[in-house]
């Protein structure tokens, strides 16, 4: 289901979803998370973002998780939706000793939604990495 709505939300015209970020993104803290996905919006190439996205949705490597064998941070939303909590869930309990940390209010991206919760979580762990 999310394969098929991902791509047919890719034909959708550009102006209706310029128009669906400032729903999904309505709040002023989202504001450079809204401004940074119109601007991809704006520059990006239909047919090469829907072949991207195939891909992506073919793309599978569940049953080599286990092989991981660096430290890992696993981030996730807590707006993003069950199906990513799930995927998120399932890739922690796949790599030893992979740490799975849920960020409150963060969704797609985190990284921008949520950015004081995301630098909280991915900096000391950088760090630990560079010992």
């Amino acid at each position: 289901m999310n394969r098929w709505l991902a791509q047919a939300m890719l034909r959708l015209p550009r102006s209706w979803l310029a128009a669906s970020l400032k729903s999904a993104y309505p709040k002023p803290a989202h504001r450079s998370a809204r401004e940074y996905l119109q601007e991809r919006l704006r520059n990006m190439d239909g047919d090469a973002i829907r072949r991207e996205r195939a891909e992506v949705n073919r793309f599978d490597l569940r049953a080599r998780l286990g092989e991981v064998r660096a430290p890992t941070l696993i981030l996730v939303g807590d707006l993003f939706g069950r199906m990513a909590r799930s995927m998120a869930e399932e890739s922690a309990r796949g790599i030893a000793g992979a740490r799975l940390v849920v960020l409150p209010g963060g969704g797609d991206p985190s990284n921008l939604l949520v950015p004081e919760a995301f630098d909280r979580e991915v900096l000391p762990f950088l760090r630990e990495g560079q010992r």
